[in-house]
């Protein structure tokens, strides 16, 4: 494989989940496709997009796999890993969507990894960008991290191999912390390397009060507090300053959104279902 004229030991394939895409997802491919072997994009979406599937479908670096449903984000990040393992990949680049990689963020990423080759590096990533933003300052060229949001990530499949799949009944939401904690369960270390930079859009702040907030639909906050009582039981011993911040960033979002946002009787409704599902060990996709 060959980077920016480096010739690299290592075989890279990609994967970017897609779930109701619009023709911008094929931009964005094509800031990272020459610098992987192999891109899966796997298909979540309930209607598919016939124009994508076919222009995915023309590029012979391009494998489309239909996951026939939203089987949610860990189930499509699965079928790539496990893809990947098998076609003698070491390494597996995880992309979102919306997210569009910098010229140099791959080389950057490579030669971080080639540097430490003797570490046990679980993750190395990307340091998430919006896209409106113009300049990103950063004190060190690379630091470890406790965890990564899945996009603009280099996953070890050695590393996947050992500590197992993403954890599938989560279905969105916290798929992407409660695989980082279990990778430094298992010794791994999860380094962002800061002047490889990725572009990404973090979602819809709405501007209240002089402050930016960020507003969930009654879905997600579902999903959020659902998943976050069961990362913060199974990692409260190990991890309790990841639980300790991790429970008054939620909390923070849930009154934010209870106070600021629409439908405030559905997401109330939402939330409380959230936690009784949660004590009867009831996973998986919202019915």
């Amino acid at each position: 494989m060959i980077v920016a004229g480096m010739r690299l030991e290592m075989k890279v394939a990609g994967v970017v989940v897609l779930y109701h895409p619009d023709e911008n997802v094929l931009e964005n491919i094509k800031t990272y496709i020459d610098d992987i072997d192999l891109l899966f994009a796997v298909d979540n979406s309930d209607k598919k997009n016939i124009k994508i599937v076919e222009s995915l479908k023309k590029d012979c670096r391009i494998q489309y796999v239909d996951n026939h449903g939203n089987k949610g984000i860990a189930a499509a990040l699965n079928a790539a890993a496990v893809r990947a393992l098998k076609g003698g990949y070491d390494y597996l680049l995880t992309m979102d969507q919306d997210s569009r990689a910098a010229d140099d963020m791959l080389e950057k990423l490579f030669h971080y990894i080639e540097q430490h080759a003797a570490e046990k590096l679980g993750i190395v990533s990307a340091y998430h960008r919006k896209v409106t933003e113009k300049n990103c300052y950063y004190l060190k060229p690379y630091e470890p991290m406790m965890v990564v949001m899945t996009s603009g990530n280099l996953l070890n499949l050695m590393a996947y191999r050992k500590t197992g799949k993403f954890l599938e009944k989560l279905f969105i939401d916290h798929v992407d912390n409660e695989y980082c904690l279990r990778l430094h369960r298992n010794g791994y270390k999860i380094i962002r390397v800061n002047d490889a930079t990725l572009y990404h859009n973090l979602g819809r702040n709405v501007r209240i009060a002089g402050m930016d907030k960020t507003l969930h639909n009654e879905v997600r906050l579902y999903y959020i507090l659902r998943n976050s009582l069961c990362l913060w039981k199974k990692y409260q011993k190990e991890f309790p300053e990841y639980v300790a911040v991790s429970r008054n960033e939620v909390f923070t979002m849930i009154r934010g959104n209870l106070l600021y946002g629409k439908h405030k009787l559905a997401r109330i409704k939402n939330l409380l279902r959230a936690v009784y599902d949660y004590k009867r060990g009831h996973f998986g996709k919202i019915n």
